[in-house]
């Protein structure tokens, strides 16, 4: 198209626009009268006008390659790096979860966060009842059981912490909390990455000082972070420090007894999936270390532990939105669809609500299995961020798991980030690949706001890990061979 063409073009545009805009209360549109956005149309369709009459009269006849330009264009857009899409999601939910209902609510006035975390006074509850048990453990020695469910090994551990008192003690643990959460989410992803993507760690790790997990991680006095340290420490020194193994082992299995649910990133100890000889020596030989730990109180308190324990995965508890187990998901989600399903289709799910579970679980374990048959088909061994997100992930949503466990995610996440290759291949798959980068965006940056203040819908954790489970594994198979290249060795 030339650029006289073009001035013509804008010229009728102007003008359709200037009438439109004087005709607009003839043809009953209007309110009666010129008004002030009919002014406005009027001006900006001569503005338009006056700009085509400069292009068709003024300016050198030439070609203008419309089509070439937007390829170039779109071209340039897809090149751009996986940071930079992350981000617009992040962005997206600001607006959404924050600038909405702060700014633009209905009330007209800005509305601080009032109660912004589920707080309980004093300060630090959970880490006093903890303690309280442990020191009745130990000025009593009396069995802990069944009052608590925490392994036998984690009285120990955590016995020292009794001889300072609160709020010293808590103070404490939450410095180690904070020093913990820094040095999972900037040393460690530094330590594992594979590429330079120093701002998309920056990001998650700032963004996750701020959150309402691990806000709500210090408020309880909760320590998911120190545990999760001791985890992803084992996990580096594993795959990167050969000769330090052996104490891999040592700080995975301290993490383990800290914080069970630490159990699910086991698969982290594997480094080649064909090597089924060595995986069974390294995990039979875990198994049996940390069953002898379980006996550090004796046998009695070890079968107490385990009644305990059973009990607890037996009972339904917590059963409140700030809960993101799967089975506190589906409990909560069949009362009432979430406002999204209609009444048959609550009905139906109330009456399918082990099945409905059970698919949800089924596809959780499906997402894992083909990260790691897909490694064992490619040969891959070495570190895998994949499997390590996926790990985590399900360490988040199988046993119950309140909101203050979310920071166990920034770490993966960032590294995840860090492993991911660049958008490659055709436009179509690069596009696909973008559109799966912001909903994981989306999906990640919406658990940094608590769930009091998300639409009814989102209230719940679950979904938003779900789906970032769900979107990793799609990219992973997306990327193909590319996603096992940029893997950590």
């Amino acid at each position: 198209m030339s650029t006289k063409t073009i001035g013509y073009v804008l010229v009728a545009t102007g003008a359709l626009a200037c009438l439109a805009s004087v005709l607009v209360d003839t043809l009953g549109f209007g309110d009666g009268g010129i008004q002030a956005a009919q002014l406005l149309g009027i001006l900006a369709g001569l503005m338009v006008a006056m700009i085509g009459i400069s292009l068709a009269l003024h300016v050198p006849e030439a070609r203008v390659d419309f089509a070439g330009g937007l390829r170039g264009w779109a071209g340039r857009l897809l090149d751009l790096p996986v940071e930079v899409w992350f981000l617009v999601g992040f962005l997206v939910t600001y607006g959404l979860l924050f600038l909405s209902p702060v700014f633009f609510n209905a009330d007209r006035r800005i509305l601080y966060f009032s109660h912004f975390l589920p707080d309980r006074a004093p300060i630090g509850f959970d880490l006093r009842f903890t303690l309280e048990q442990v020191k009745y453990w130990v000025t009593t020695r009396q069995s802990p059981y069944p009052t608590t469910h925490y392994p036998p090994l984690s009285y120990v551990l955590l016995s020292p912490l009794t001889l300072l008192g609160y709020p010293a003690n808590y103070i404490l643990t939450s410095l180690l909390t904070f020093c913990s959460y820094l040095v999972l989410t900037l040393l460690i992803p530094a330590w594992l990455r594979v590429r330079d993507s120093a701002a998309a760690i920056a990001v998650l790790a700032i963004s996750g000082l701020f959150s309402y997990g691990f806000l709500f991680e210090l408020e309880r006095g909760q320590y998911y972070s120190i545990a999760f340290l001791l985890c992803m420490l084992a996990i580096t020194l594993f795959h990167r420090h050969h000769a330090w193994r052996l104490l891999a082992y040592v700080l995975f299995s301290v993490s383990v007894h800290l914080k069970i649910a630490l159990i699910f990133l086991l698969p982290m100890f594997v480094v080649d999936w064909r090597d089924w000889r060595g995986n069974l020596k390294r995990m039979g030989g875990l198994a049996l270390f940390n069953l002898a730990l379980l006996f550090v109180l004796g046998a009695r308190n070890l079968l107490a532990f385990m009644q305990a324990l059973t009990s607890r995965v037996d009972t339904p508890t917590f059963l409140w939105n700030g809960n993101h187990a799967l089975a506190n998901f589906v409990f909560n989600f069949v009362k009432d669809g979430y406002g999204i399903l209609p009444e048959a289709g609550v009905q139906f799910l109330q009456e399918h609500a082990g099945a409905f579970e059970g698919c949800l679980l089924a596809i959780i374990a499906i997402c894992i299995l083909a990260i790691i048959v897909q490694r064992y088909r490619y040969h891959q061994s070495g570190f895998d961020p994949y499997l390590l997100l996926g790990c985590t992930i399900c360490a988040l949503v199988i046993p119950v798991s309140v909101d203050y466990t979310l920071p166990m995610l920034v770490a993966p996440m960032a590294i995840f980030l860090s492993g991911l290759p660049g958008l490659k291949g055709p436009g179509l798959r690069r596009m696909l690949s973008i559109l799966l980068l912001l909903v994981a965006s989306v999906s990640y940056a919406s658990l940094l706001y608590p769930f009091k203040y998300k639409p009814y819908f989102l209230n719940n954790s679950f979904p938003a890990l779900f789906l970032i489970l769900v979107v990793m594994t799609a990219l992973f198979f997306l990327q193909g061979r590319d996603a096992l290249a940029g893997e950590v060795q």
